[in-house]
């Protein structure tokens, strides 16, 4: 039987215990929203919240973590340890590419102004959130690939197949390395791999000496 990590280990021995009991033997002693927020930040996250830096006067990261192990009796060698792993995960996580999600639309710009493009711009990636994130780079290719598929049909159909200014989707540009990208189908179904700078042109609006770039087709 495989070992618990040590984030199953806490949320195991924390099951039993309210949040406010437990951040009181934590030292908080009128525990607030924020305490609240934190410590189900690094109990539901498998890397225990360190993807995101967090201080409050009286833990840091590790120091929050380490002391949460002690008053739930989680042996401290163990939870050390375990952390030193999540760090040299962290850091091998930091040098590899974060993948991208392109929703393409096939749009053709005609009297849409560059600025009202540029506001929607966001619309057109699907963005992985920090949780996500850590359970992609846990995946194989392959299934890495059957997890992204599902991902896209869900957006599609949450959609109902449309982006706003920005029209009907018709694929998903999946980019899963510096140069090359994977094209899904709304329904999921992979149809070719393409190489990443393929995908779409950007048109560039500057204001204010700062540019903004937004990937259009047609009259600019």
């Amino acid at each position: 039987m495989a070992s618990l990590t040590l984030q199953q280990e806490l949320q195991l021995r924390a099951a039993h215990i309210s949040a406010d009991d437990l951040l009181q033997l934590l030292g908080y002693k009128c525990p607030s929203t924020k305490h609240r927020e934190r410590l189900a930040n690094v109990l539901n996250d498998p890397m225990l919240g360190f993807r995101r830096s967090a201080f409050d006067f009286r833990y840091g990261n590790r120091a929050f973590v380490l002391a949460l192990a002690d008053v739930l009796g989680v042996d401290r060698t163990l939870a050390k340890a375990a952390l030193a792993h999540l760090r040299l995960q962290l850091e091998a996580d930091e040098t590899e590419f974060t993948p991208n999600i392109w929703i393409d639309t096939g749009f053709k710009r005609s009297t849409q102004p560059l600025f009202a493009l540029a506001v929607c711009e966001h619309l057109r990636t699907i963005s992985l959130s920090e949780t996500e994130l850590a359970h992609y780079r846990e995946l194989t290719m392959s299934e890495r690939v059957r997890w992204i598929s599902r991902l896209v049909t869900t957006h599609y159909q949450v959609h109902q197949g449309k982006l706003g200014i920005w029209g009907t989707i018709q694929r998903y540009v999946y980019c899963f390395e510096k140069e090359r990208a994977l094209i899904l189908l709304p329904n999921g179904e992979v149809r070719e791999e393409i190489e990443q700078e393929a995908v779409l042109p950007l048109a560039s609006l500057r204001l204010r000496g700062k540019s903004i770039n937004t990937a259009v087709t047609g009259d600019e």
